[in-house]
């Protein structure tokens, strides 16, 4: 007598369609998170490039002197106000009572201008740091990203990212 053989999956198939469906969503999760983050870089970009356009423009506007950090940080939250709020890495910009506009205004060249404030303190992270220059001075900045360092002359402009590293994307006035 033989026994009617069953219809079904045996345990290895199971196990190996488990196995791929694993592998699947792993590979579907993380191409997802480089897709959230490749989208925050770009955000914070564009917020420097932003920053850098209307501090240009409010140089035009004042015979070419370059709005002092506490000043422009007004001009931010009021022209800019999503940016000033809103983090490229999602959610609200650090803690309003140290950033007021989302903006971290540092005066003068520091010895270096990320670190004046707590660096890697989340109550920074998303926010825009604006640092001016004294005449004659230069800055350097390391992009936390590329590595790339860039020396400045009138202003630099930087983000925090959600990590409170920085700067990253400095850009500013040669």
């Amino acid at each position: 007598m033989h026994g009617r053989r069953s219809a079904g999956f045996t345990l290895i198939e199971v196990a190996l369609a488990i196995v791929v469906g694993l592998l699947v969503l792993v590979g579907a999760t993380l191409m997802y998170q480089q897709t959230i983050m490749s989208s925050s870089y770009s955000k914070a970009r564009e917020k420097v490039q932003a920053a850098c356009g209307l501090i240009e423009e409010t140089a035009a506007a004042n015979s070419g002197n370059y709005p002092q950090p506490v000043a422009f940080e007004t001009i931010w939250g009021v022209r800019r106000q999503a940016d000033a709020t809103t983090s490229p890495w999602g959610g609200t910009v650090g803690t309003f009572a140290v950033a007021a506009q989302g903006m971290v205004p540092v005066t003068g060249w520091p010895a270096a201008p990320w670190t004046v404030f707590s660096y890697r303190n989340p109550i920074y992270a998303g926010s825009l740091g604006y640092a001016l220059g004294n005449t004659g001075a230069t800055q350097s900045a390391t992009d936390v990203l590329s590595g790339t360092t860039t020396t400045f002359t009138t202003y630099l402009v930087g983000v925090w990212d959600n990590q409170a590293n920085a700067p990253y994307f400095p850009a500013g006035g040669r």
